[in-house]
């Protein structure tokens, strides 16, 4: 069975693929950080998913120089600030950085939580990003 973050890179990769509308491939990556924001949120607040997406943007940052520009203000929601910020990339950049900016955010989480109620909580949007997972990928 495959974790949570490889269903999520699985996810995200085929929204890289050459043929998918620019247009097309931001808004499903904005659609995944909206519905994991929205399964999270009742959970650990909204304000916890804020922390753990600045602490994400921060520690990606390293990698991807350009967000350092990246500040995920209170009162405006920072999924929607992040994919302003995609949308000004290059796609290739933008492909890149988010997909390490999905991966150091479930590292985040599944450190503060564990990995199994990580990927527990985040189940549904693991099963819409994939088209559903497959009988072997079905959490227990």
């Amino acid at each position: 069975m495959r974790t949570g973050v490889h269903r999520l890179e699985a996810a995200l990769e085929g929204l890289a693929a050459p043929d998918l509308e620019d247009a097309k491939a931001l808004q499903d990556v904005c659609g995944l950080w909206r519905r994991m924001s929205a399964e999270l949120a009742p959970i650990i607040g909204a304000a916890g998913v804020r922390a753990l997406l600045r602490r994400s943007v921060l520690l990606t940052g390293r990698k991807f120089d350009w967000l350092a520009t990246l500040h995920p203000t209170e009162g405006l929601d920072p999924v929607e600030q992040l994919c302003d910020a995609l949308a000004q990339q290059p796609r290739a950049i933008a492909v890149a950085t988010n997909l390490l900016l999905v991966q150091t955010f479930y590292r985040l989480l599944a450190g503060l939580i564990g990995e199994s109620l990580a990927d527990r909580l985040l189940e549904p949007v693991l099963c819409t990003s994939s088209g559903g997972p497959s009988a072997q990928e079905q959490f227990p």
